[in-house]
């Protein structure tokens, strides 16, 4: 009971000591989180403007081909190619890809809009803007090397460091595009034709990939009716010997090709149901994306006000006067009992 009494009172002595120490030192310590207002102040002053243009949109995931799952081992079992029957091109992994991929980056930026009142494409408008170094403002379209190189350039820091995309969660189809720029309008316009440019390429990639898969699904039907008819031929021809003599090797023989045929009568008819769904498929022609919400303007600045980063400097250097106080007086006090 004594040592908590002790340890009760050494506390109270300590937050009293500290608050002594506060009031000896206030002055010290307004002109302290004064400059920390000044720095902030100034800081915020430099910080290079930065806005955040977002847009979400859905995107019609591919089915899987549950109409010959079931078939694929037997298929295979007998010797038929399946190719790429079974293959998907729409995963959030591949959208991504081509969302930063070169084909649909360098269309977007070959765009001409207004900014500032210059009428020009977006390349031209980001190497200005950026003011980059050792590029001229304005791109020589037939020199095709040069252009190229300088494309190379931004391609990287627009995908590394302004551009970020991604799912809102793992099992979302729900796709966010996140671009950032020191210049609103021009944030703005790459982030819509970005997206116009992905519906587009996207529509024909997904559609010369479901037409590719379309052809490859009517060459296995075609090698299981062919494979199919040969069986057929083979059970008859077994059946005919057994109605005239029953040996064991016949039946055995007649069973497995009737198994057989059924296995390939049931496969053709999974086959022909997803050719019929794939068919179907191309000649819909409803979006495959699904925007959802635009950036709304005008954009906000996301780089904080002046009172945020006045307030952000003040309280890192409250914090680091009253943690200065806090290690003073712990080693005077060290020091006075030793």
């Amino acid at each position: 009971m004594s040592q908590e009494k002790n340890s009760l009172s050494n506390i109270i002595i300590t937050t009293n000591e500290y608050i002594k120490n506060l009031k000896k030192n206030f002055l010290s310590i307004f002109i302290v989180l004064f400059f920390s207002a000044g720095i902030g102040l100034v800081y915020s002053y430099f910080l290079e403007d930065k806005f955040e243009a977002k847009y979400s949109f859905m995107f019609e995931e591919e089915q899987s081909n549950k109409s010959i799952s079931p078939y694929l081992g037997i298929v295979s079992d007998m010797g038929i190619d399946i190719g790429g029957a079974n293959s998907s091109f729409s995963s959030p992994s591949n959208l991504i890809q081509l969302l930063k991929s070169q084909m649909i980056l360098l269309p977007t930026l070959e765009r001409d809009t207004i900014i500032d009142g210059m009428n020009d494409n977006l390349l031209n408008h980001y190497i200005r803007i950026e003011g980059l170094p050792n590029i001229p403002t304005e791109i020589n379209v037939q020199n095709k090397y040069k252009k190229d190189s300088i494309f190379k350039l931004i391609h990287e820091e627009i995908t590394e460091h302004q551009l970020d995309i991604y799912f809102q969660n793992p099992d979302s189809e729900v796709l966010e595009i996140s671009f950032k720029f020191k210049d609103k309008r021009f944030a703005e316009y790459f982030t819509n034709f970005l997206v116009d440019e992905v519906q587009e390429k996207y529509t024909l990639v997904r559609t010369k990939k479901t037409r590719d898969q379309l052809e490859s699904l009517k060459k296995v039907r075609d090698s299981i009716a062919k494979r199919l008819d040969l069986v057929q031929k083979e059970y008859m021809s077994y059946v005919d010997q057994n109605t005239k003599v029953v040996r064991f090797s016949a039946r055995v023989n007649e069973l497995r090709s009737k198994m057989e045929v059924e296995d390939l009568g049931q496969a053709l008819l999974g086959y022909n149901n997803q050719i019929r769904i794939i068919d179907y498929k191309l000649q819909d022609k409803k979006p495959l994306l699904f925007p959802i919400d635009k950036p709304l303007t005008p954009l906000e600045n996301i780089r904080g006000s002046h009172v945020f980063w006045i307030f952000i400097f003040v309280s890192l250097g409250l914090f680091i006067v009253l943690f200065i106080l806090l290690i003073r007086i712990t080693v005077n006090k060290v020091l006075v009992k030793k």
